[in-house]
């Protein structure tokens, strides 16, 4: 239905569930890199769709089909039995439980492990590649880490955003589960538009 571009557009423009710290933590700001999310999202996905001419590979036909020979109580009850229980429940929503599970707890572990709080006594640029490199992981705890030091002044405006701009939350769990191989090409885009943006208004002091 949608082309490489728009998907990459969304996954762009979303900041995870940071969104709603940044409206607390910094409200000012956090519009500003609303906007800027928003804007580089459609600037993004139409680069995307110009340099990717494909579509997400399906595993075979996953479409609800329109029946025109099922009318009223039949039609219900065929939708919520096949389209809804046997094939969304049944068998999308087990492999998207074991995406979350495992991300959420190899996150957590690496976090008992490592001591994300000493990151600001590295160099400002490698900050922002690892604010790019961080924004890979499909889940939202981890970015929490950049929002705090940029509220206390301690990292730029160019970082946050470069994280911003890649990471997407819980987003990319979904395709994950459904082709593996989209997933890594739409990450790899976002990783290249952060970076640049990211480098862009470093270089300018931001």
């Amino acid at each position: 239905i949608v082309g490489f571009g728009a998907l990459t557009a969304v996954m762009l423009a979303t900041a995870g569930d940071e969104a709603f710290l940044m409206l607390s933590l910094i409200p000012k700001q956090a519009w500003l890199i609303f906007g800027a999310c928003f804007f580089i999202g459609i600037l993004g996905g139409w680069l995307a769709d110009k340099l990717i001419k494909s579509k997400v590979h399906c595993k075979g036909t996953c479409a609800i089909k329109i029946h025109k020979d099922l009318l009223g109580f039949d039609k219900t009850k065929h939708f919520f039995k096949q389209h809804l229980w046997e094939h969304i429940i049944k068998k999308h929503i087990p492999k998207l439980f074991i995406w979350i599970f495992l991300t959420l707890f190899l996150v957590n572990l690496l976090m008992q492990q490592f001591d994300l709080t000493k990151l600001n006594q590295f160099n400002k640029l490698f900050l922002l590649f690892f604010a790019a490199l961080l924004g890979i992981i499909p889940e939202s705890g981890p970015h929490l880490i950049f929002l705090t030091l940029f509220s206390k002044h301690l990292i730029p405006f160019s970082i946050l955003l470069t994280n911003s701009l890649v990471q997407d939350g819980h987003g990319l769990l979904p395709l994950l589960s459904y082709s593996v191989k989209d997933a890594i090409k739409v990450k790899i885009f976002n990783v290249f538009i952060g970076l640049i943006v990211g480098l862009i208004l470093f270089s300018f002091g931001f």
